[in-house]
């Protein structure tokens, strides 16, 4: 019997349409006091499918990411 994660898993063509669609991202970086700081994020994607977004280098979520490499990935 099928898992009903593999009714809803998506193939590559529909992975990369679902992604050329959607328009924000949002980043969760960690903030120093250790709660979640998620910001919205416009993006593009290159044709490795790689996300690319641009921000400014003293950003709070650069900051954090600088401190703490972990972040987690929302797109909508």
């Amino acid at each position: 019997m099928a898992s009903r994660r593999d009714t809803i898993t998506m193939s590559d063509d529909e992975l990369h349409d679902y992604v050329r669609r959607e328009k924000t991202l949002i980043i969760v970086s960690n903030a120093p006091s250790g709660f979640p700081h998620p910001m919205p994020m416009f993006f593009y994607t290159d044709d490795e499918g790689r996300f690319l977004v641009s921000t400014y280098g003293a950003s709070q979520k650069v900051v954090n990411y600088q401190r703490d490499n972990k972040a987690a990935l929302l797109l909508e």
